[in-house]
């Protein structure tokens, strides 16, 4: 348009040149006055010309401003194609962030592909959360928070998985709990997160060597998790295994187990209220290799409120208040009996015969335990709350006399 322009002008400039310079040859036949208006001529096509050519300039500068004021107002439509490759011409999709790859999973309606922001687009990429095998346990490599990077799977119960992993903010192992996913109803996934949290806050305020102290807990993806001190080493549970064969586990060592577990539930009952561990059992219970007892899963574990309680147990190992529903701090010096019962014996109290609150004398299948020892767990293991130790501390107290004796 502006070259158009220019033409236009400079064809009237020139004609109107030939018109003036016509009229001055008549009037005058002088050299010089001719010499005079040729310069004229010249001077203003001149001026004609950079008029034109500054006037194009700013037609150009205008046409480009009002394109980018439509592209602003006009939204930027996704291809068709985006939930795979994206189409030609299309940017590419940024790395997806870690709290909403669940969106990312498969294609969604357009109503969840909403929450998306134009500034979300503009955020720096985060490592997608790899897939879950069949199982629904995090795969090895996955990193949760950008922190956490799950090594192996540890273990795995009914509402929880451990996994060992490493802090990369403090540059050192830890193990990370799970909540899973295997509840039948809302109301079970309720109850499992208010234990899953309780065991969280419960930690938080507990200090004693032989339990694992919390520094961090969160939600991803609508998961939970608490993030604790790794232990290393193994459950009673599987000590038992492969190394109680054929008859059980050698007294010396049961008995300073049983010590420093009466240690640490002495410390549990002494806070105020009492906490209750309630699910005290070999599988509950680690052991380091230089034999340091540690308690895990404090999922069920409560403050002590008397005359209350809700139906949270192993059978076998829970005494007959405990089944109805009363525990008290004394429920768990009945489960710690049981518990060293069976790592003696290597028969599950849950088999107890004529019922599971009855335990055969130990000096029937372990004639080599002292019977100072058997006294001991025989007293630990008795129905009535008021028939067993008073205490956690008074239990221990008979435990260390045995073993001083034995000059250990």
């Amino acid at each position: 348009m502006g070259v158009v322009c220019f033409g236009y002008l400079l064809a009237h400039s020139c004609l109107l040149s030939s018109a003036l310079a016509a009229v001055v040859s008549t009037l005058t036949s002088s050299p010089l006055f001719l010499l005079a208006a040729a310069a004229v001529v010249v001077i203003s096509g001149l001026i004609v010309l950079f008029l034109a050519l500054r006037g194009a300039a700013k037609q150009r500068q205008a046409d480009r401003l009002r394109d980018r004021r439509r592209a602003k107002s006009t939204p930027i439509q996704p291809a068709k194609s985006q939930w795979g490759q994206p189409a030609k011409g299309q940017r590419s999709q940024p790395a997806i962030n870690l709290r909403d790859a669940a969106l990312w999973e498969a294609p969604q309606p357009p109503a969840a592909r909403a929450r998306w922001s134009q500034d979300q687009w503009d955020q720096p990429p985060l490592e997608q959360v790899p897939p879950r095998p069949s199982s629904g346990g995090l795969l090895p490599g996955t990193q949760l928070q950008r922190r956490y990077r799950i090594e192996r799977a540890l273990a795995a119960g009914g509402m929880g998985a451990v996994y060992q992993a490493y802090d990369l903010n403090l540059l050192h192992p830890c193990a990370v709990k799970e909540m899973l996913e295997r509840f039948t109803s809302d109301e079970e996934r309720q109850q499992g997160l208010t234990w899953f949290k309780r065991e969280a806050r419960m930690l938080l305020n507990l200090q004693h060597a032989a339990i694992p102290r919390i520094f961090d807990s969160f939600t991803e993806q609508d998961r939970h998790y608490l993030v604790m001190d790794l232990i290393e080493g193994r459950t009673l549970a599987d000590v038992l295994k492969q190394e109680g064969q054929p008859r059980g586990l050698p007294e010396g060592r049961v008995r300073r187990w049983a010590i420093q577990l009466c240690g640490v539930l002495s410390y549990l009952h002494g806070q105020q209220p009492p906490v209750i561990f309630r699910d005290l059992k070999p599988q509950n219970i680690m052991v380091t290799g230089r034999d340091e007892i540690k308690l895990i899963d404090f999922g069920i574990a409560r403050a002590f409120q008397e005359g209350t309680g809700t139906l949270v147990m192993t059978p076998g190992y829970a005494p007959l208040e405990q089944v109805g529903g009363n525990p008290e701090p004394r429920s768990d010096l009945y489960a710690l009996g049981a518990t060293l019962y069976q790592l003696l014996t290597l028969r599950n109290p849950r088999e107890n015969k004529p019922t599971i609150f009855d335990f055969a004398p130990l000096s029937h299948l372990r004639p080599d335990i002292s019977q100072e020892f058997a006294a001991i767990l025989f007293k630990a293991v008795q129905r009535e709350p008021r028939d067993r130790w008073a205490s956690a501390a008074e239990m221990g107290h008979a435990l260390q006399q045995i073993e001083r004796r034995a000059g250990n």
